[in-house]
């Protein structure tokens, strides 16, 4: 089905039968779109046997979307008949989401374009399979509310996806923690060959503060070592930091603003010199690893995550 609609009536009536229904006794319930213009179109219908009891509340069983809905009633009762229509509305359906797309992006990282196609819910769950009936999953990934964007990176890194592989994904809503939708659509795609990420302890400056020397941004600075609120732990794509590498903010995920708060993480709570790295992304960075020039500051893409060069306007004391 497409959708899961909890839509239900309560049936009232003053007759109240003074034994068993009778055989044929039933209530026969039908249901279609509110179309003024389409007199002709077809009613969806279930019976009810027996039927319910006067004050009963009753499912409206098989509405798949959203809309606003005509309702006849037929109660069959002890041989006697009645009938009522009257109109509903139905705007709550617990919908599944829509795939788009999915895609490589840079160091092949999976790009998943998705809609929820509701105001509020609960999660989302996606699933990643090598077989397009989902009997071999191999990643599962719940997004709660707060966490969704319409595209997601999918966590690669973990392991459990292998590399150049057709796969298949799906997803589902939970529009509650009890109330979960139908599977989306499936879409395959092929995933690529996973980069080595290599972790370094870093010192980072955010791009909101662009135009500003890094090494003054607060009495301690970007060169400061020790305790410093700008150090940071970065993974990047490359053994050594050069230009065109990428930074990692966690082992899964690149380090740029807006991404699902991917660097949210790295903003102090308090809103001190450790913040606006998810707003802007990191615009300076400085290694310390052995072997490595400590006192060198690089220049970085905050919208990429990607370092550009060695800064020759700010260098550290060596």
């Amino acid at each position: 089905m497409a959708a899961k609609c909890n839509v239900a009536c309560k049936v009232d009536y003053e007759y109240t039968p003074s034994g068993a229904f009778t055989s044929g006794s039933n209530a026969i319930f039908k249901y279609r779109v509110k179309n003024p213009s389409d007199p002709s179109a077809p009613y969806t219908e279930f019976t009810k046997s027996p039927p319910p009891l006067s004050g009963d509340e009753v499912n409206i069983e098989g509405i798949q979307s959203d809309d606003e809905y005509e309702l006849m009633l037929t109660l069959n009762i002890n041989g006697a008949t009645a009938q009522k229509s009257l109109d509903f509305k139905v705007d709550r359906c617990c919908k599944e989401p829509s795939i788009s797309k999915v895609y490589l992006e840079q160091n092949n990282q999976i790009v998943m374009d998705y809609s929820v196609g509701l105001a509020n819910f609960y999660a989302i769950q996606y699933q990643i399979a090598t077989d397009s009936s989902f009997n071999h999953i191999i990643h599962v990934r719940v997004v709660m509310q707060e966490e969704y964007t319409a595209t997601e990176y999918i966590e690669m890194n973990g392991g459990t996806i292998p590399d150049n592989t057709k796969l298949f994904i799906r997803a589902r809503n939970y529009c509650s923690s009890s109330e979960i939708s139908s599977w989306s659509n499936v879409v395959a795609f092929t995933s690529g060959q996973w980069v080595s990420l290599y972790p370094f302890d870093a010192y980072c400056v955010s791009g909101k503060y662009n135009g500003r020397d890094p090494r003054y941004i607060d009495e301690t600075g970007i060169c400061q070592s020790a305790k410093s609120p700008f150090q940071r732990k970065v993974y990047l794509t490359t053994p050594n930091p050069q230009a065109g590498t990428y930074l990692y903010s966690g082992y899964n995920t690149p380090a740029r603003p807006a991404v699902k708060g991917d660097l949210s993480d790295f903003d102090d709570q308090n809103g001190g010199v450790g913040s606006g790295f998810n707003e802007s992304g990191i615009l300076w960075i400085r290694f310390e690893k052995e072997g490595l020039d400590s006192a060198l500051i690089y220049n970085v893409d905050p919208d990429k995550g990607q370092i550009l060069n060695v800064s020759l306007r700010f260098k550290c004391e060596s």
